[in-house]
Formats: structure tokens, sequence, C-alpha cells
């Protein structure tokens, strides 16, 4: 598909006229990609998983791959990115390099260049976390994890839960090698748990915890008090 030239500026709206602004347009840059099973894996790579690149500028779009084979080409949104793989339950990203570098949770701005080199390399070696959750309002309550380092705090480090009617809980497919929070509450707004400043508030009550590659840990938590 034909991909259009981008171009973006940021005014101020006060009321007056805005004169003397000229914006330039710029091809945008692309992806080419390739996925790849990790060594000791001895099954199918899944039938498809999904890849968006999420701009870090405020008001650009994300742009969206969903991937059916092993490779894949996609258009960058201008500025700062991160990718993002979704990869189905039973196998998780390995690694994420782009043009050679790893770009694991990174911002990268490739800017107008063509054919960057992806490699998004699967494992079916996936964390199991999971445990039973007690007090107040234990069914139905959430299970935020998140890294013990607020410079990790990002969506794919950071993943919440909700309890069963016994209030028990899962999560799989956590990266392996971090040390991790988890903290339980009865109550969470939308998007409550990638927020910081909530994080920042639940951080000292939270239980501390690490995870090795292809590691099943129980982890029991209690729900916290408003």
């Amino acid at each position: 598909s034909t991909i259009a030239e981008i171009g973006t500026a940021a005014v101020t709206v006060n009321g007056s006229d805005i004169e003397g602004l000229t914006l330039t347009t710029e091809r945008p840059g692309t992806l080419r990609g390739t996925i790849v099973a990790d060594a000791g894996v001895k099954r199918r790579l899944p039938d498809r998983i999904d890849i968006a690149a999420r701009p870090r500028r405020a008001g650009a779009q994300s742009t969206f791959e969903s991937v059916t084979g092993t490779s894949f080409e996609m258009p960058a949104p201008p500025g700062p990115f991160t990718l993002d793989v979704d990869a189905p339950e039973g196998w998780d990203v390995k690694s994420l390099t782009l043009g050679g570098f790893d770009a694991t949770d990174l911002a990268i701005d490739i800017a107008g260049e063509q054919n960057v080199p992806v490699t998004v390399v699967l494992t079916d070696r996936t964390t199991d976390l999971s445990g039973t959750v007690a007090g107040v309002n234990a069914a139905g309550a959430y299970v935020i994890v998140f890294p013990s380092d607020s410079g990790t705090w990002t969506t794919r480090r950071v993943r919440s839960a909700q309890t069963d009617a016994r209030g028990r809980y899962r999560i799989v497919g956590l990266p392996p090698g971090e040390k991790y929070l988890a903290v339980a509450v009865g109550d969470l707004d939308e998007g409550q748990e990638t927020d910081p400043e909530f994080l920042q508030q639940v951080q000292p009550a939270g239980s501390a915890f690490d995870l090795r590659a292809d590691e099943k840990r129980v982890l029991d938590l209690k729900v916290l008090q408003p």
C-alpha cells in the first residue's frame, strides 16, 4: 500500500490568526521484520502475532500489523516510538532487536529511514505467577504486578489480573530476569495500573519477588486497605 507523507508542528491556539506557518512533510520510516523461534523451541510458531509501534509524541497515531507468517513490513509513526508485540498465550518475546540493537521497551526514532530491520525472537518458555488473595473483597480484587525499578514501568512489564470467586489469580508471560512488586487492591479504575502516581502510592506495600525464565511461582497476597 502507498504510504502518505507526514508533517507535524506544535502550535499554540490563543484566538489570534496564525501567519507564516510552514509545514514540511516527509515520508515516514518503515520497518522490515522477521519472526524467529528461540533455540530449543520445537513446536510451530504461532499462526498470528500483532505488532504495534506506539508513539511517545502526544497526538501521534500508532501503526499496527497483524503478522500471519514469519516476515512483515509496516510504517513507523513519526518521532520516538516503542514496539509492542502481542503474542498468544503460551508464547513470549525473548528478544526484540531493531537495526541490530536491543529495542525491548526502549523509545526508538528512525526518522525517515526505510526498511529498518527488526528481529522478534519468540519463546515458549513462559513464566507463570499465581496465588490466592485474602482479605475483604478478595473475590473480584485486582492484582497488579510491576517492576521495583520505576524506570521500567512500561506496559509490557506492568500486568494486572482480577481474582475469581475464590480469590485466585494467575498472570502468565511476565518477562523474566526482573525484580517485581505485587499488590492486591479491592478496586481499580481503567488504566490505573499503568499510572505512575498510582504505582508510587502502592509501591511501599508491594510484595517483592523475582522470576527466572520458565519459572512457575506461587505468591499469596492480602487486599490493601484504603
